[in-house]
């Protein structure tokens, strides 16, 4: 469950989907509509191609945001193709755009945040936040969110192996989840909170050092 774009690594997610829900694991019971279900909350983006062409264009035959919506549908078109293929409607939902997912988050076991490279990860702490175990590629500002083992788990990123053994881990250890969601919440309130966000700003306006605790880790 992630807020953002439907990228060029949508179809690798419907597959980790798949071999997760054909693992033989409890996981099985969602193609039947039991209670576990994967999904992701958002708005369809083809986000390879996106970047830089979201300002209109003239003379050309049409606008870049156009085509980037047209690129866009095509995806969620073939999405919903393999998902129906694999008959996996009841276990795999595709949302449209969704203003505050927050709400839809807070249903979810999991919250995933797959992309290749993050600047920081905001969709963690968010889910953090209502208490929702994270998993995110361990790359970029992902690792300075999570700790792995201890507030969530990370994964190889690009490696949908090491996705997949992270999802069933979380799932076949309703314990260990419950403990990652506990001390994520904990660590988004101590560490991410809006009045530390402001203490350490007017801190840093004041030509002070902000608190040590809100500093990101030497490399």
């Amino acid at each position: 469950c992630s807020e953002g774009g439907w990228g060029a690594a949508a179809m690798d997610a419907v597959e980790i989907a798949v071999r997760v829900v054909r693992s033989g694991s409890a996981f099985g019971a969602a193609a039947a509509g039991a209670s576990h279900v994967l999904g992701a909350v958002g708005v369809a983006a083809d986000g390879a191609h996106a970047s830089g062409r979201c300002s209109l264009g003239e003379g050309n035959g049409g606008s870049d945001v156009e085509r980037v919506l047209e690129t866009a549908a095509a995806i969620v078109a073939r999405l919903r193709a393999r998902i129906a293929e694999l008959g996996l409607e009841q276990a795999v939902h595709l949302m449209d755009f969704v203003p505050r997912p927050q709400g839809l988050m807070q249903l979810c076991d999991v919250c995933v945040l797959a992309t290749y490279q993050e600047t920081f990860g905001l969709v963690l702490i968010e889910a953090m936040s209502l208490g929702v175990a994270v998993i995110g590629s361990n790359a970029g500002g992902v690792p300075e969110i999570i700790t792995d083992g201890e507030s969530g788990l990370l994964f190889e990123t690009r490696n949908a192996d090491s996705l997949v053994a992270a999802l069933r881990r979380l799932h076949d250890d309703p314990a260990l989840r419950a403990r990652l969601a506990q001390a994520g919440r904990r660590v988004a309130a101590e560490r991410f909170s809006l009045a530390r966000h402001y203490d350490a700003l007017e801190a840093i306006l004041r030509g002070e050092a902000p608190p040590e605790d809100t500093q990101s880790p030497a490399p």
